[in-house]
């Protein structure tokens, strides 16, 4: 489902590009059957608009007390057009061509992350009690949690598995004196698979 974006603070745009972007809503709202009863009213956010552009222009190269003035313009400008963006959403249910006719934006449609890369950098150091450690790798890109899986090559006695939500896990109950192996793997949405390179590690 397509919607369109809702939120006009400085990180989606610029004093130039808001008043712009008010400008393109405006006309594309106004007389669009699709948006019989636009709330706000478009005469308010024109007039908040308006407001805004005067303020910006006296800003440019103003004293304080200007900008000051500008961005408290800027403020009630972006509420409007959050709460207009709210009734195109509702009114235009996911419609990508409707949507687009109101002159907003389109939020970017969530892409799957597809396989995750095998981590990197794995290291592993002592931990602050006998017989553990803590292993711990690169961060990587869309990763919702890590697994480390471990075995004892000195007494060989299967696998075991350590979980984390961030890059570095915490392993204890290890065998003080032997030799260990250490691989990561990120986990995400996609089911496939990607481990890091084992590392051999002595457990103090």
């Amino acid at each position: 489902m397509y919607k369109v974006i809702t939120s006009f603070t400085t990180s989606n745009y610029s004093d130039a590009e808001l008043l712009v972007k008010a400008s393109d809503v405006i006309k594309g709202v106004t007389n669009n059957s699709n948006f019989p009863t636009p709330s706000p009213a478009l005469d308010e956010v024109e007039a908040a608009r308006v407001a805004y552009r005067d303020a910006l222009a006296a800003a440019n190269g103003g004293s304080h007390e200007a900008v000051a003035e500008k961005n408290e313009k800027r403020k009630a400008l972006e509420v409007l057009m959050h709460d207009l963006a709210v009734y195109v959403n509702q009114t235009g249910k996911g419609d990508e061509k409707i949507l687009l006719s109101s002159g907003f934006d389109l939020s970017k449609k969530a892409e799957p992350a597809g396989p995750l890369d095998a981590p990197e950098n794995v290291q592993v150091h002592p931990a602050k009690s006998k017989g553990s450690v803590e292993v711990s790798c690169n961060r990587v890109s869309h990763a919702s949690s890590y697994s480390v899986e471990y075995r004892n090559l000195t007494t060989p006695n299967g696998t075991a598995t350590a979980f984390a939500t961030k890059p570095k896990v915490l392993i204890t109950g290890l065998t003080s004196g032997n030799q260990y192996a250490f691989r990561v793997l990120a986990v995400g949405t996609d089911p496939q698979r990607n481990w890091s390179d084992e590392v051999n590690s002595f457990v103090l």
